[in-house]
């Protein structure tokens, strides 16, 4: 935990050092609404370049400047909690309790997330499986003067149940950026922890056009030996693009970003590189609906065993359309990039679709569906490797029913369906199927 707030800091303290030479500015003037306003003077930052998240929430539940707390109680059957080990998949009953608590301090000007959210599980025949998990996230976002804002967000989890804290529609948002995707590997009872830093800013330096520049560090380990064929991995990247408004509903624009990733398993390490230049465009239909198209070159090398370095250019491209409502939302992505890390050994070619969205049914029923497909293939062969790509679709389902202000009842059902040869950990399929009754006290805080 101190080297994750260590990380945070760092990224903070050169995204603030960017934003220096104007932060005298004088403030804007106050906007707000969760919505982005199309306006004449303060340029937005496309979806296509930024990792910002619309809010995940619909119609009531969008809300700010609060201290909240609640504690969910959840019984789930899983058809398969021990993918590989045995001829016949084996099926348990886990039963979950997950408290939060999280901290929302928004201004016209800046806004500071801060959550956590621990999970107890208990499964009833395979106890070996028991956990207790970990996950904590801090956004925090200014508008430091006019013309300048900044953009900061940290990740950590520790898990051994994907499903109970990884996968949960109240905890993210819609992916915005060509990063931003669904995990193409998942290993859903193998204890994992992921530590993810990120750090942006953004110049307008005049009236139709913007600058800025970011930087990410993420570190995934698998502290067990029960992830075999997994291996940890660590990830370095910065990015830069330069955006150009045509009209007050449309960008135009360039993006440039630079990923390394090592993995060191107790093969000989390999490291990736990756650039990727891409232009892209971006319409605002209304505020509220937005689509992005964006596309070009990636280059990569892939170093492995001390051996020449293997080079090779290829196409990238994304497509990215969200619509935010006051009663629902709705996002979908399709996404081809070179990938690596995320538990795997070497590069692949990634193609990955993906779609979300809720509907507030009544003042007190909602529903949330998701779905992925991801696909790789090894962009190299390489000597000992059990496997060469494979693919992986999530489903999930989720209707809610609200009882007064403190008390919700949820049910679902959850997909993870996987096709990785040599990778043991991973699920052929593993459905679940869940109710949840959660409690929440929330505390107004003053602007």
């Amino acid at each position: 935990m101190p080297a994750m707030l260590a990380r945070t800091g760092l990224v903070m303290l050169l995204v603030s050092l960017a934003a220096l030479p104007v932060f005298s500015q004088v403030e804007p003037e106050a906007r707000g609404g969760g919505v982005p306003e199309l306006n004449n003077t303060v340029m937005m930052v496309p979806p296509a370049v930024t990792g910002t998240l619309y809010p995940n929430f619909t119609g009531a539940e969008t809300r700010s400047n609060y201290l909240a707390s609640d504690l969910t109680v959840n019984s789930a059957y899983i058809d398969n909690v021990l993918p590989g080990a045995f001829a016949r998949p084996v099926s348990d009953i886990a039963y979950s309790i997950l408290p939060e608590i999280s901290l929302n301090r928004t201004t016209p000007l800046r806004q500071t997330v801060l959550t956590y959210r621990p999970a107890i599980t208990l499964y009833q025949r395979t106890t070996e499986l028991n956990s207790i998990d970990h996950n904590v996230s801090f956004t925090f976002q200014d508008r430091v003067s006019p013309h300048v804002a900044i953009n900061v967000q940290n990740f950590f989890l520790r898990t051994s149940n994907w499903f109970s804290t990884s996968y949960q529609f109240s905890t993210a948002g819609a992916p915005g950026t060509a990063p931003v995707t669904a995990p193409v590997l998942i290993a859903p009872f193998a204890e994992q922890m992921s530590d993810t830093a990120e750090g942006a800013s953004s110049y307008q330096f005049a009236r139709n056009a913007m600058i800025g520049v970011g930087g990410t560090y993420s570190r995934l380990d698998f502290p067990n030996s029960d992830a075999v064929g997994l291996f940890d991995s660590s990830d370095k990247g910065a990015s830069a693009f330069y955006s150009r408004r045509l009209s007050p509903s449309q960008y135009l624009g360039l993006t440039y970003d630079y990923n390394r990733d090592d993995v060191s398993p107790a093969n000989p390490p390999i490291e990736t590189q990756v650039h990727s230049f891409a232009p892209f465009y971006t319409v605002y239909v209304t505020p509220a609906f937005s689509i992005s198209v964006s596309g070009g070159a990636q280059h990569m090398s892939e170093a492995h065993n001390s051996a020449k370095s293997h080079h090779i250019w290829s196409p990238s491209g994304v497509i990215n359309v969200e619509w935010l409502g006051k009663r629902g939302d709705v996002t979908a992505s399709y996404l081809h990039t070179i990938a690596s890390g995320g538990g795997l050994y070497g590069a692949f070619h990634s193609d990955t679709v993906s779609s979300a969205g809720g509907w507030e049914i009544t003042r007190t029923w909602s529903i949330r569906l998701e779905t992925s497909y991801a696909t790789l293939s090894a962009v190299t062969s390489l000597t000992g490797l059990g496997y060469n790509g494979g693919n992986a679709l999530t489903v999930g389902a989720a209707l809610k029913r609200t009882f007064g202000e403190h008390v919700s009842a949820e049910c679902g059902y959850d997909r993870i369906q996987e096709n990785y040869a040599g990778i043991p950990v991973v699920a052929p399929n593993s459905d679940r199927g869940y109710v949840a009754v959660t409690y929440e006290l929330t505390r107004p805080l003053g602007r």
